[in-house]
């Protein structure tokens, strides 16, 4: 993972990240398999990488995929892939401290929810678009073990994000 720690040092200094979400999460049980876990952290590099080039053509996926989503994102372009980039980084960086990403992500659903109005049928047509963007980046790495690890990761963020956080 050195690369991606390399990379995301250099999107703090470019100001695309903040610092990721910190704690312990000792015992927690992981959102997705370990092995999967280890998928999305080793195929994040490529993203890391190329991280403008990577939001930049998601947005553009989206936006001409589902011309519903422009309006919105109306506000400050740069800003929004800088936030998509965080958003991915922490969720890879904290796959396994479900609870730390849960008291992070559902309340950014509720904000996503109240203040934009987004469906549940909105997360499912984001996280096709950005897994045939992160298809794309891939090239002949992309496997189908690779997807479904994406896919999961990202379901349980979504569920993170639309449902409230169960009780100890």
């Amino acid at each position: 993972l050195s690369v991606v720690n390399v990379a995301y040092n250099k999107a703090i200094r470019e100001g695309l990240c903040a610092c990721p979400l910190k704690g312990r999460g000792m015992g927690e049980t992981t959102l997705v398999s370990a092995d999967k876990v280890a998928l999305i952290e080793a195929s994040f590099e490529n993203i890391a990488l190329h991280s403008q080039a990577f939001v930049q053509k998601f947005y553009e996926n989206l936006f001409t995929l589902y011309p519903h989503f422009e309006p919105l994102f109306s506000g400050d372009r740069d800003e929004q892939e800088r936030k998509l980039f965080k958003t991915l980084m922490m969720m890879t960086q904290n796959l396994r401290k479900p609870s730390l990403l849960h008291s992070h992500f559902q309340p950014l659903g509720g904000r996503h929810t109240e203040k934009y109005g987004v469906s549940p049928e909105f997360y499912s047509q984001f996280i096709r678009v950005l897994i045939h963007t992160m298809r794309d980046f891939a090239g002949a790495e992309w496997t189908p073990e690779l997807e479904e690890a994406w896919q999961e990761g990202l379901d349980a963020l979504v569920t993170m994000m639309t449902k409230p956080m169960p009780a100890n």
